[in-house]
């Protein structure tokens, strides 16, 4: 895992590295029955209970990892402090304020990475490459992601009504609670809504949405009102 903009100039990489799981690696175990039939060796000796896909194994569910499966849960916090201390400890910060937040709310929240973009790059075992992507290509797998507050909670509720001519009305506020933040600050709550319409822009069809929000529960720093105009390319089938 590596920064992505803003942590770009500030980290050396990697952040942390991680492994796929492995299905070969850590295969189910405790199947029910014998593989050893009575009377008949079986060369090179297995367990009875050993799990593999055959007719014994039908209508069981056991457990296993997936196959191929990965998360960063934590930073290589060691390679952090050596390449820039000062991250370092705003990491320790974090986590120490969550830490304080479960003391109070009684564990509601999880320790993780913090708010940022990040770029997870995949290397393959030698002899594989992976799928999609020629041996001869140079390039390397990227997967980029975003974190975001993890003592932040959105509540986004959605209702929409039809009419003929491609017209609708909705609603679609976004409710926000920031749990870092005291009582009286913690929420944002809108009302309102707004009308739309599906027509054409050339041969591509488009839903135009004007939307307008009072915040009537907010921050003191927080905008009064919200008008959102949007323009969605739509692709039916």
């Amino acid at each position: 895992m590596i920064p992505y903009g803003f942590w770009e100039p500030c980290l050396g990489l990697p952040l942390q590295v991680t492994y796929t799981d492995s299905w070969d690696d850590s295969t189910p175990t405790g199947c029910q029955g014998a593989n050893n039939a009575p009377g008949a060796a079986v060369v090179p000796a297995i367990s009875d209970d050993r799990c593999f896909d055959g007719l014994r194994n039908f209508n069981q569910i056991r457990p296993a990892v997936f196959d191929g499966g990965f998360a960063f849960a934590d930073y290589d916090l060691d390679h952090i402090n050596d390449v820039r201390a000062t991250a370092r400890a705003q990491i320790d910060n974090y986590y120490t304020n969550v830490g304080n937040l479960n003391l109070a709310y009684g564990d509601q929240l999880q320790l993780g990475l913090l708010p940022g973009d990040y770029i997870v790059a995949a290397a393959t075992p030698p002899g594989y490459h992976p799928a999609g992507i020629k041996p001869s290509t140079r390039a390397s797998p990227f997967l980029a992601f975003s974190m975001s507050m993890t003592a932040t909670a959105l509540f986004p509720p959605f209702a929409t009504y039809n009419f003929d001519g491609g017209w609708f009305v909705e609603s679609a506020p976004q409710f926000s609670a920031n749990w870092n933040a005291p009582n009286s600050e913690r929420w944002v709550i809108p009302l309102g809504g707004g009308v739309g319409k599906i027509t054409k822009l050339g041969t591509q069809p488009i839903a135009l949405r004007l939307h307008f929000y009072w915040n009537v529960e907010r921050p003191e720093n927080a905008p009064e009102a919200l008008l959102r105009f949007t323009i969605t390319l739509l692709f039916p089938k």
